[in-house]
């Protein structure tokens, strides 16, 4: 490690000789993983139940308390069928914290400008309970693919997905959202117990390129703030240009305050005030630093700002508006889609009051907040709840495994592990029993699997490439 002497002669600067080898000394192995529970789809005991009996060992996380962290695995967490279906969501440990500081609420407008691969997003989406607005943004096509599937695994439906320039959301949605989470892309160097690469490439000239990227994002972000609103910054590197020199930078420019974060408990250190021959404001106190080597979890810097008082709006942007139309449960098609799921998977209709509906290649379902907030250049919003083909209604995987705990009629349940797994790699299995041919819920020891079509004495898997399983064990 000490190869890249860049990388060591930094830290040398910030902790003197002794501190850095024990940065390196407690990045050499990887922390323990922390999975997340998904409240949406199940609870914490009964993960807590199911992962126990196959052998994992979970200790509770006291920083989140809907967390735990897995101090035994007997194969990897992630190839277990709970995972799949999105039960929990593997995770860093400091990477809960910033989403725990901003807070967010059910029925906020909140903005994640930098989302992908969707972790904090998620996060967030949880703890609004899939009521409100939460736009996720990230530039680059496949980790908007990425940021999708897991925005899918967890069942959000009030999330717009955009791939815009985050610089340009500021000026777009000036002074939409209540909070913003800006959680920058930055020189990752709190990260190398996991990705010891960035060793390989981590110099002191790729600083101020990061830098620049943050400050955009951070200007953007807040400028899309309310008055009165939250943002909170995080990055996972630890280099005092990335963080408190931006902040103070910032602070000096805009009408923000740095608002105190109340302890956490992970021995979390305060923001530096002096670096070098540089001085900060006595303010940036305030910031928060989590070293590795001093809370044994990924490096981190998060900083809780809030907005005190409006600003000038310099300039009018104006994007090409496609054709949204929103449809409610009074309207035809949806009375429609909603009388067959009734009818045919005995889901009871008024579950369906509070949410409205889009028809974009099917029908999808999203939160009623969002109907007066068009995001005319989403990549996507809501959660496709059905496809349309034939004018005869298919639900997809993705709406089976939110909906599961209403589905009472339907439901094909395989008892055999073999078959299961063929089901999860996209295959099919022979039937026995007469279940009526047709659409069928799959499931496997309580858990949805997704969909599935019954011809003949074959039940053929329905689940999408972009969930398919092809290592699990169960």
């Amino acid at each position: 490690m000490y190869k890249n002497t860049s990388f060591y002669s930094y830290l040398l600067k910030i902790l003197g000789t002794k501190e850095t080898k024990e940065f390196f000394e407690a990045t050499r192995e990887e922390f323990p993983k922390v999975i997340r529970i998904n409240p949406l789809k199940t609870n914490k005991d009964s993960i807590k139940q199911r992962l126990t009996k196959k052998g994992f060992i979970l200790k509770d996380n006291p920083i989140w308390g809907n967390s735990f962290e897995v101090i035994y695995e007997p194969y990897e967490i992630g190839k277990t069928i709970e995972h799949y279906a999105g039960l929990f969501y593997i995770q860093e440990k400091s990477s809960l914290l910033p989403v725990k500081i901003l807070n967010p609420k059910p029925g906020e407008k909140i903005l994640d400008i930098a989302s992908a691969p969707g972790s904090k997003a998620t996060q967030i989406g949880e703890m609004m309970n899939n009521k409100g607005i939460l736009v996720c943004n990230d530039i680059h096509l496949p980790r908007i693919k990425a940021l999708t599937h897991n925005i899918d695994r967890i069942g959000l439906i009030i999330t717009a997905i955009t791939m815009i320039d985050g610089a340009k959301f500021g000026n777009i949605y000036f002074e939409k959202f209540d909070k913003v989470l800006v959680d920058a892309p930055c020189s990752n160097m709190g990260t190398i117990h996991k990705s010891k690469e960035v060793l390989s490439w981590w110099n002191e000239r790729e600083i101020n390129w990061f830098k620049m990227i943050q400050k955009r994002l951070l200007i953007s972000g807040i400028k899309a703030l309310k008055e009165g609103g939250t943002l909170v910054y995080s990055t996972c590197t630890l280099t005092v240009e990335e963080n408190e020199e931006l902040i103070d930078e910032i602070m000096k420019s805009y009408p923000v305050e740095i608002v105190e974060i109340e302890p956490l408990g992970v021995k979390e250190e305060k923001g530096l005030t002096e670096y070098q021959e540089k001085k900060f404001s006595k303010e940036i106190e305030k910031t928060i630093r989590i070293w590795p080597h001093k809370s044994l979890m990924e490096g981190f810097f998060i900083v809780k700002m809030r907005k005190i008082e409006k600003m000038k709006k310099n300039k009018e942007y104006y994007l090409k508006k496609e054709y949204r139309k929103i449809l409610k449960t009074c309207d035809g098609v949806i009375k429609n889609l909603l009388n067959y799921l009734e009818k045919y998977y005995g889901i009871e209709k008024d579950i369906f009051d509070d949410k409205i509906f889009k028809i974009s290649k099917g029908i999808w379902m999203l939160s009623q907040d969002m109907e007066n907030f068009p995001i005319p250049h989403s990549f996507r919003e809501g959660l496709r709840i059905a496809r349309i083909r034939k004018e005869e209604f298919k639900l997809t995987t993705n709406a089976a495994q939110i909906l599961f705990p209403y589905i009472k009629r339907n439901i094909y349940e395989i008892k055999n592990e073999e078959q299961a797994q063929i089901i999860l790699k996209g295959g099919e299995i022979e039937i026995k029993e007469n279940s009526g041919e047709g659409f069928k819920v799959i499931s496997f020891d309580g858990i949805c699997l997704g969909m599935g079509v019954v011809r003949g004495n074959k039940l053929k898997s329905q689940i999408p490439k972009s969930r398919r399983f092809e290592e699990i064990i169960i």
